[in-house]
């Protein structure tokens, strides 16, 4: 099915983004269970990017609730955590659907990485809405902060660069074959 030459469209879906670009087979191996395909790309690369800011996946605790236009009660506070989070949003769990659009307020603690900081009522603006299809946490949702204090934003800053810091110090400690504390394996 694979012969040297044949050429391809590679498309990778990473963080950053879906880079994407021409290459065209130099080797393959077709003798086991799998074919292994040793591919040349053909030119430069492109990268449509996803997001305007990094994301990390921190768990932090959240207290979310829909935001009530006009008279009426207010909605009840809701725990929940992040499943990721930069400066211009977060995904997190949530127990009921919500439509795109709607105004939520959310309350959030950061403590971690020598941050300890509580926002004050910070607004934001369903984006997505998932269905998870389990008991606990049936949605996840995509939240775009709305007029976030310029504090709270370098917080988040902070955030990120420190938790890819620790996951770029941990990644080396692994690929070195160091442990935690600095002994070897």
């Amino acid at each position: 099915m694979v012969d040297n030459g044949d050429k391809y469209s590679v498309s990778c879906i990473t963080d950053r983004g879906i880079i994407m670009f021409e290459a065209h087979v130099i080797d393959f191996d077709d003798s086991g269970k799998n074919t292994i395909i040793e591919l040349k790309a053909d030119g430069e690369y492109s990268c449509l990017q996803r997001r305007e800011a990094y994301r990390v996946r921190e768990r932090i605790e959240v207290n979310a609730r829909k935001r009530v236009e006009g008279p009426g009660p207010t909605e009840k506070w809701a725990k929940t955590t992040t499943v990721d989070i930069s400066e211009t949003g977060m995904l997190i769990r949530y127990d009921e659907r919500c439509q795109e659009g709607q105004i939520m307020e959310f309350a959030i603690r950061i403590k971690m990485f020598d941050i300890n900081e509580t926002f004050p009522i910070i607004r934001g603006r369903v984006v997505r809405c998932i269905e998870t299809n389990r008991k606990k946490c049936k949605y996840l949702l995509g939240i775009a902060f709305e007029d976030l204090p310029e504090k709270c934003r370098d917080v988040l800053i902070r955030l990120v660069i420190l938790s890819q810091r620790s996951q770029l110090t941990y990644r080396n400690l692994k690929e070195h074959g160091q442990h935690e504390y600095g002994g070897n394996e």
